[in-house]
C-alpha cells in the first residue's frame, strides 16, 4: 500500500508524514503552550481529594460506558465529567456527573466536545 506524500506543518512548513498536521517541534512547543495555559492539575480540583474519590469510583464502576453501550466489556481507567464542570465545583462534585470511561473513549469523548482539552 503507498504512503501517504509528505505534507509542510501547519506551523513552520517543514515537511512531514501526511496524516500529521505539526512537526515534532511545533507539537511539542504547542503542547507546552496548552499546558501552562490550563495550570497543574490540583490547580484545576484533581488533587489528593479527587485522585481518592476516583478511585473509589472505578471501584464501584469499574467498565466503560461507552464500550458497555456497544456490548464491549473494557475496564475503564477515567472518571469522566459528563457535563464539563468548567471550574464549577458542585458540578465538579455531582457523582450524577460521572461516568467510567476508558482511554481511548475519554480522548474520543473530549476531543469531540471540549475541543481536544478538558477543563
Amino acid at each position: 500500500m503507498p504512503l501517504r506524500p509528505k505534507k509542510p506543518c501547519t506551523k513552520c512548513g517543514t515537511l512531514i508524514d501526511g496524516g500529521n498536521r505539526l512537526c515534532l517541534t511545533c507539537k511539542s512547543k504547542y503542547t507546552k503552550e496548552v499546558d501552562s495555559r490550563r495550570g497543574k492539575t490540583a490547580e484545576r480540583g484533581y488533587g489528593g481529594r479527587w485522585q481518592r474519590y476516583r478511585i473509589r469510583f472505578l471501584q464501584a464502576h469499574p467498565l466503560c460506558e461507552e464500550c458497555k453501550k456497544h456490548g464491549k466489556a473494557v475496564k475503564a481507567n477515567v472518571v469522566d465529567h459528563i457535563t464539563p464542570h468548567k471550574g464549577d465545583s458542585e458540578l465538579f462534585w455531582n457523582s450524577q456527573n460521572h461516568q467510567s470511561l476508558c482511554t481511548t473513549c475519554h480522548n474520543r469523548k473530549t476531543a469531540i466536545h471540549d475541543g481536544g482539552f478538558g477543563s
